[in-house]
């Protein structure tokens, strides 16, 4: 459960670190774009954190297996969209609304996971202790920071990481329910299903991620501003 709550915590900063790279690239003033990034992006955390409240008690597992199927639908499309939309010919604000739209449903679906990983964990005896699922998730958070910093940004390119991030996301979603497989009960073999097709969706993208963005980048020197 450690290990899955570090690569929950990595993919979801790293989502943001990558739409917020995305928006200083297309916008400019990059102290701006960063600090509401990561602050909406926290802001909706908490609404997440609160909204979770509301899950099926019985069945932590299943929301998180939907809330990771979730986090990989809007991590892919993301970036691309971000491209998309700022190539076209629209209004700078409704550039910013889109991807801070992003920003605050990939921040609320983040906010959803430790409560759950909570709840999962006070279930059962020899699950991780409730400090040790938070320690772990800053632990993951600040990992995403570094290798953002020193890999993802100056090597990768943004197409190519966030189809990474979302990779490691799909195959999180794998995970949870080949290891929770009997809180799942009669949504196991659909889940497991739906999850591996998606991984093999996202692996596909992967692979073509270098010419996806140059393709992209055309597209936005092309039409955009």
């Amino acid at each position: 459960m450690l290990l899955l709550k570090f690569i929950l915590a990595f993919c979801g900063l790293s989502y943001e670190l990558i739409l917020a790279q995305g928006l200083s690239a297309f916008l400019d003033n990059t102290v701006l774009r960063y600090s509401t990034t990561i602050g909406l992006y926290m802001f909706a955390m908490g609404l997440g954190a609160l909204a979770s409240a509301t899950a099926d008690a019985r069945r932590p597992a299943l929301a998180l297996w939907q809330t990771e199927v979730l986090l990989a639908f809007a991590g892919a499309g993301g970036i691309i969209s971000l491209f998309i939309v700022s190539g076209m010919h629209v209004p700078v604000v409704l550039i910013v609304i889109w991807a801070y739209w992003l920003v605050a449903v990939i921040g609320f679906l983040t906010g959803l996971e430790l409560p759950l990983m909570l709840m999962m964990a006070g279930r059962a005896d020899g699950r991780p202790s409730r400090g040790s699922l938070i320690g772990i998730d800053y632990a993951g958070a600040c990992a995403a920071t570094l290798v953002f910093v020193f890999y993802f940004y100056p090597l990768a390119g943004l197409v190519r990481s966030a189809m990474a991030v979302v990779l490691l996301n799909a195959l999180a979603a794998v995970a949870v329910v080949i290891q929770y497989r009997d809180d799942l009960a009669e949504f196991r073999d659909p889940a497991l299903l739906a999850s591996l097709a998606l991984a093999g969706g996202v692996s596909a993208l992967l692979f073509v991620s270098g010419p996806l963005e140059a393709h992209l980048l055309a597209l936005y020197l092309r039409q955009g501003y």
